[in-house]
C-alpha cells in the first residue's frame, strides 16, 4: 500500500510537470497566432484602403451649360458703280518706220550712199579726174577734199545738195581718200564762206558750195580716178 501511494504521487508529479510543459509550449503558439492576427489586420486594412482608393472614381466636374451665341447678321456691301472715265479711248498704235541712223565715226568704205554712187557713175562715164590726196586749201587737206566733193555735186546737178556721209563715201570710192563724216562736219561748219546748207530731210542736212567755194575747185590739183 505504501508503494502504491508513492507511485500515485509520482504519477501526479509527472502529470503536473507534463501539464506545465504543455502550457509553456502552447504559449508561443498562442502568441504567434495573436501576432499573426495582429499583423494581418493592418495588411488587410492597407489592402482595403488601396482598393478603395483605386475604385473611387473622381467626381466629374460640373460643366457649365453651353450658351449659344446669337448669329450676327452680315451686312452686304452695296455694289460700287463703275465710274465713267473722262479720258478719251486709246487709239490703235500706228506703225512707225525707223530709219537707221548712220554713224558720224564710220569709215566711208562702209557707208552705203545712193548720191555718192550716182556721182561716181557720172565721173566714170565722163572720165573725169578726182582730187589729189596732196591738195590743200588754206593749209588744210580735209577742206580741199570736201570742197572738191561738193563741186562734183554741182557738176552732177545735185540741186538738193549732199550730206556729210555722201561726201565721205564719194571720196573713198572715187579717190581712196579716207575721211570720217565727223571730220567732214567740222570742215562744213568752220568754213561757211565756202559751204552753205541748201536742204534738210529730218535730221540730215545737205550742202553745196557758195560762189567763193566754186572758184576754189578749179585751182585744186587733180589725179586719175581710182575706182
Amino acid at each position: 500500500m505504501f508503494i502504491e501511494k508513492i507511485m500515485g504521487l509520482v504519477y501526479r508529479v509527472i502529470d503536473s510537470l507534463s501539464g506545465s510543459e504543455k502550457r509553456k509550449s502552447n504559449k508561443p503558439e498562442a502568441e504567434k497566432s495573436i501576432n499573426s492576427e495582429s499583423s494581418e489586420e493592418p495588411r488587410a486594412t492597407v489592402l482595403t484602403e488601396i482598393v478603395s482608393v483605386k475604385t473611387v472614381k473622381p467626381k466629374a466636374k460640373d460643366k457649365a451649360p453651353k450658351t449659344k451665341t446669337p448669329a450676327v447678321p452680315v451686312k452686304s456691301e452695296p455694289k460700287k458703280k463703275a465710274r465713267k472715265s473722262s479720258e478719251a479711248p486709246l487709239k490703235p498704235l500706228e506703225r512707225v518706220t525707223v530709219t537707221k541712223k548712220m554713224s558720224s565715226v564710220r569709215s566711208g568704205k562702209k557707208i552705203s550712199s545712193t548720191f555718192a554712187a550716182q556721182m561716181l557713175t557720172e565721173l566714170k562715164n565722163k572720165k573725169m579726174k578726182v582730187v589729189s590726196e596732196a591738195a590743200e586749201i588754206n593749209g588744210k587737206k580735209s577742206l580741199a577734199w570736201v570742197v572738191w566733193a561738193l563741186g562734183v555735186a554741182d557738176k552732177t546737178k545735185m540741186q538738193e545738195g549732199i550730206s556729210i556721209h555722201d561726201v565721205s563715201s564719194l571720196l573713198y570710192h572715187a579717190a581712196k581718200i579716207e575721211i570720217y563724216p565727223i571730220n567732214v562736219s567740222r570742215m562744213v561748219h568752220d568754213n561757211d564762206q565756202y559751204i552753205r546748207q541748201v536742204s534738210q530731210d529730218k535730221k540730215t542736212k545737205r550742202y553745196l558750195l557758195t560762189d567763193e567755194g566754186r572758184a576754189l575747185v578749179s585751182a585744186l590739183p587733180l589725179a586719175d580716178l581710182v575706182a
